[in-house]
C-alpha cells in the first residue's frame, strides 16, 4: 500500500506510507499528488516516506516508481524516510541513488513529527 497522509501534509511537502504490496494505481495517485505539491511549491517540494513494513512492487509498479524517479528526483529539495533504521538505511543506501535530488535523512520509528519539521525546513 502506498497511501498520501493527507492530515499530515502540506501543499509542499507530501507525507506517504509505504506498507507491503505497491499497486500501480497507487503509485500513480502518489505521483499526481507529488506533481501538485511540486506546482505549489513553483517547481519544488519535499517528501515524507513512513515505511511500516519492507514494501514490495511488481514489475508494472517498480516501472512506475523509476518514471517518477527519472522526472522528479531533482524537484525534491528533502526526502525524509522513517522506520526501522537500520533497514531503511540499507534500503536507501541501496536504492535511494534513483532519488538524488536534494537532501535525504533516515529517522527512527515514532519520529514521523520530526521528519516533517525537517523535510519542511529551509534548505
Amino acid at each position: 500500500m502506498l497511501k498520501v497522509l493527507e492530515d499530515k501534509s502540506t501543499p509542499t511537502c507530501l507525507v506517504a506510507e509505504l506498507d507491503g504490496k505497491i499497486t500501480v494505481d497507487e503509485f500513480r495517485a502518489y505521483a499526481a499528488a507529488l506533481d501538485a505539491a511540486i506546482e505549489a511549491g513553483g517547481g519544488k517540494a519535499s517528501a515524507v516516506c513512513l515505511i511500516s513494513s519492507s514494501p514490495s512492487e511488481d514489475w508494472g509498479s517498480f516501472k512506475e516508481d523509476l518514471k517518477l524517479a527519472r522526472r522528479d528526483a531533482s524537484k525534491l529539495t528533502r526526502v525524509a524516510y522513517v522506520g526501522d533504521v537500520k533497514w531503511v538505511a540499507w534500503g536507501v543506501e541501496a536504492f535511494g541513488w534513483l532519488w538524488r535530488g536534494g537532501e535525504e535523512k533516515v529517522f527512527a520509528s515514532g519520529e514521523l513529527d520530526a521528519a516533517i519539521a525537517w523535510a519542511q525546513g529551509p534548505v
